[in-house]
């Protein structure tokens, strides 16, 4: 098979990232969210870098990157600003996830909603998510 070059796959990522092909912004924070190539190499883990491109891979609408951002936030993986309405933010990446589909990001805002503990508790609209 052809030998993987990552600096030269990440560069190629970071060029169609600038030029807002969104779904390079997602693998370009993939990258440096430990994704190791098929050789088992990757880069080191930046957490502060992948939350970058993955929110700038929202911002584009794919919606994976969403989840991520929302799962990165959940976990304390990152932290963004004052982190007075954390909850509230990681449940708006998690509503942004599942309005493009993701299933995971519905699931997890459902649970959120269901739940109340972090958020307002509403049941009926979390059953919605869950359908």
């Amino acid at each position: 098979g052809a030998k993987q070059d990552l600096a030269k796959a990440f560069g190629l990522l970071k060029k169609a990232c600038e030029g807002k092909q969104y779904r390079g912004c997602f693998y370009m924070g993939s990258l440096h969210d430990g994704l190791k190539g098929l050789d088992g190499h990757g880069l080191e883990k930046e957490p502060g870098k992948a939350y970058e491109a993955y929110r700038t891979a929202c911002s584009g609408g794919v919606g994976e990157a969403c989840y991520n951002v929302g799962q990165m936030l959940d976990a304390g993986r990152v932290v963004d600003g004052k982190d007075k309405k954390l909850h509230a933010r990681v449940a708006k990446f998690f509503g942004l996830a599942c309005a493009q589909s993701v299933g995971r990001g519905c699931a997890n805002l459902g649970a959120m909603k269901y739940e109340g503990t972090q958020i307002r508790q509403d049941h009926k609209g979390a059953l919605q998510l869950f359908r």
